[in-house]
């Protein structure tokens, strides 16, 4: 079966990394989607694992006729099976360049979208609808893609209480991948916020189904049968015991925060949390065999620089001993940092919306 995922443009590679790793996918990558043949069961597993993905659907019409001159003609009835409870749909188009399409995004929409009514005897809502069509217009062909699930898979239960500096946890694993994340124990976030980062972390090392909290929900759309329960439980048994996993903060809103998310994930008895500034960091975790600190270097309420800010948190992973860090840099600036500490073995610039994100890797300096 032909499937593609649907992730932000600018963490495509790390999406492609993750589906390789973790899935044992080989994706062909267009713009913001990734394009693979699997059984369904695996792409079940994958959206219910996946930690970069915010679709995923199963290809049901493939043409190489330009869809603003015969939108979906060669679509056949059989090729759109549903349960009777569907009623309504939803339709979203990506254009990407050089696309065999002359219409917009809204245009291609409503003409996809009369054409499913017409065929199928489904209402065209934006509402709530119980299925949501992806139109892919590319170079060379278009596909019309069914998600196999009606949720938003780039977001997460856990995370109720969401802190103004954090980043979204698909922004957050694909930082991870960045940093070279593995099967370690020892991890540490001193700067925790909400939780975002540390609680990717786990799922990421643990490989808990990061849906695994309402999985009850979580369920194929209108359009299948298929009882995925069985798949849901294998990805279940995948789960490893991992411990060493901290997250520490001056601010007991923050840690609250973090503690009630971590309980909503079910797993606020698998990170210690400590109240701590960055000064008496080192003497906090003195004892514990820290091995790597991921964090995001957001300045505090003082509004200072972003070098002040980032100079401030290695200076505290270097005193507590930490031998290497990876950090996300929110500001357009390229901070100055102290590399007597820390020196940088990696850093790469993601673009997102309007602002500017860069992922910086480094190693602490041997005396």
């Amino acid at each position: 079966m032909k499937f593609f995922a649907v992730c932000e443009k600018s963490i495509v590679a790390f999406c492609s990394a993750e589906l390789a790793k973790r899935f044992e996918i080989k994706p062909e990558a267009c713009e913001n989607m990734l394009f693979f043949e699997a059984e369904l069961d695996k792409a079940v597993e994958i959206a219910y694992c996946s930690q970069t993905i915010s679709d995923l659907c199963m290809v049901v019409f493939e043409s190489a006729v330009p869809l603003d001159e015969k939108p979906l003609k060669l679509l056949k009835k059989e090729s759109l099976k549903f349960k009777k409870q569907a009623k309504s749909f939803s339709v979203t188009s990506s254009i990407s360049k050089n696309a065999l399409c002359n219409l917009n995004s809204f245009q291609l929409s409503n003409k996809i979208g009369a054409d499913i009514e017409r065929i199928a005897g489904l209402k065209l809502s934006f509402r709530n609808p119980d299925l949501n069509f992806t139109l892919a217009a590319l170079k060379n062909k278009n596909l019309l893609g069914l998600s196999l699930f009606c949720y938003d898979l780039s977001k997460r239960p856990y995370r109720v209480f969401v802190n103004k500096v954090s980043v979204s946890p698909p922004v957050a694993c694909a930082f991870l991948i960045f940093s070279g994340m593995k099967s370690i124990n020892g991890i540490i976030d001193p700067t925790a916020k909400d939780g975002t980062v540390i609680l990717e972390a786990y799922h990421w090392l643990s490989r808990r189904p990061v849906r695994k909290c309402n999985q009850k929900e979580f369920s194929l759309s209108f359009s299948l049968d298929n009882d995925i329960s069985g798949t849901l439980e294998d990805a279940d048994k995948k789960e490893k015991e991992i411990k060493g996993i901290y997250a520490a903060d001056s601010s007991f809103a923050n840690l609250d925060a973090l503690r009630k998310n971590a309980k909503i994930a079910g797993i606020s008895k698998k990170i210690s949390l400590i109240k701590s500034t960055l000064d008496e960091l080192d003497l906090k975790i003195m004892a514990k065999d820290i091995k790597k600190a991921v964090f995001i270097a957001a300045a505090s309420e003082k509004r200072e620089p972003a070098s002040e800010t980032v100079n401030k948190l290695l200076s505290a992973c270097s005193r507590a001993g930490i031998p290497e860090v990876s950090f996300i840099i929110q500001s357009k600036e390229n901070p100055d940092w102290d590399s007597s500490r820390f020196r940088i073995i990696q850093e790469q610039a993601i673009l997102k919306d309007k602002s500017s994100l860069k992922f910086v890797k480094a190693k602490r300096n041997e005396k």
